[in-house]
């Protein structure tokens, strides 16, 4: 078994920057910092955690506000982050760039960091007075700090956001970050489960995914599922409250030998990191390219993560020790809804190998 390593830029595209280690010049200079993230999913919004961790680490004593808008659901993740500030904002409505500069022409912002790919948002953005800006928009156009991203799409994601910082030297990055999750959510996962002993433990199945195209077939998660339940776990489906009846499904054709703890409270739904409790406490956990996914390798819970028409290279787990399954056909990553080869890639994943993956993953431990 081969654990999954993400796919980084090579060392010498940010070398010179590492040797000059503009941000501890910035460091006594930079008190007030403003990033532009825009409207993240719950992925984007998992990924952007050691983002924000390295740049809290580097900026002990500045103050760093968030520009976004987050949905409810997401808030209490979102309490997560280390920002010391959450200002709203509405990216979807374009005209309300018209306002940045406006609204925060007195803000007395040292730093801009613009996470956006976007020339109007962006130079609408670069409005705003301050010192110092940094982004990657239209060839680092607006930015201070000017670097190339040869290759980019070959990179995961997490790395390009990244890159925003190692253009101010900043070359100690935490790739394997696990996130603190209260007792509150863990309290809760564990008197849910405490109904439900097991000998062996649990092991969490994440059978839905963002959009259909993305999911594994659902008898093959059941037959996996009854697999682990033969050798001792207890089976747990995890999934968004849009997913319940997907969950329900996988449950009768599991025979209802599995727990499905949104079935039970609503709030494991609605609520992510309720749910992450229960990822928390289990062994290991199986699933499409999803945000529960990465929300497993945030808590230190290994996965086993399937990959068809997406781009494990670009949006794979974080952390250690988890494995991908991928199987790289020629017409693979293609990222299309629909597929004239009804999504071979992911069919062609053998529930044996899944297992077998899994079975390891939890002999090594935790």
């Amino acid at each position: 078994m081969k654990y999954y390593k993400f796919e980084d830029y090579p060392r010498q595209n940010f070398a010179q920057f590492y040797q000059r280690k503009d941000y501890l010049k910035l460091q006594k200079k930079v008190k007030k910092i403003l990033v532009l993230v825009g409207r993240p999913g719950l992925g984007d919004l998992i990924i952007s955690i050691p983002f924000f961790t390295t740049l809290k680490d580097n900026f002990p004593g500045a103050k760093i506000s968030y520009l976004g808008e987050i949905k409810a659901p997401l808030k209490n993740l979102f309490s997560l982050l280390p920002v010391d500030e959450y200002l709203y904002f509405d990216s979807t409505k374009k005209i309300n760039f018209l306002f940045l500069a406006g609204k925060f022409r007195k803000a007395n912002f040292d730093l801009l960091i613009d996470t956006q790919r976007y020339f109007v948002p962006s130079f609408l953005f670069s409005l705003i007075p301050a010192k110092y800006r940094l982004g990657y928009s239209s060839k680092c156009l607006f930015s201070n700090w000017k670097f190339a991203e040869p290759e980019r799409k070959k990179v995961h994601d997490f790395c390009q956001t990244l890159a925003l910082l190692r253009v101010l030297g900043i070359e100690k990055c935490n790739f394997s970050p696990e996130i603190e999750l209260p007792e509150k959510y863990l309290s809760f996962a564990r008197k849910y489960l405490e109904k439900f002993p097991s000998q062996k433990g649990y092991f969490a199945l994440i059978p839905g995914a963002g959009q259909s195209f993305k999911r594994w077939d659902l008898e093959k998660f059941a037959c996996l599922g009854g697999e682990l339940s033969k050798r001792g776990y207890l089976i747990v489906l995890i999934g968004g409250k849009n997913e319940k009846p997907l969950l329900e499904e996988l449950s009768k054709k599991m025979n209802g030998n599995c727990l499905v703890p949104l079935s039970d409270q609503e709030i494991f739904g609605t609520e992510p990191l309720y749910s992450t409790g229960i990822l928390k406490l289990c062994h290991g956990a199986i699933g499409n390219d999803c945000g529960g996914i990465h929300l497993s390798t945030f808590v230190g819970t290994p996965v086993v993560a399937l990959y068809g028409p997406t781009n494990p290279v670009k949006f794979g787990p974080l952390g250690e020790k988890n494995v991908v399954l991928f199987k790289n056909y020629p017409c693979s990553p293609c990222e299309k809804k629909h597929c004239r080869y009804d999504c071979k890639c992911l069919r062609d994943i053998k529930k044996e190998e899944v297992l077998q993956s899994a079975l390891q993953l939890t002999e090594k431990g935790k």
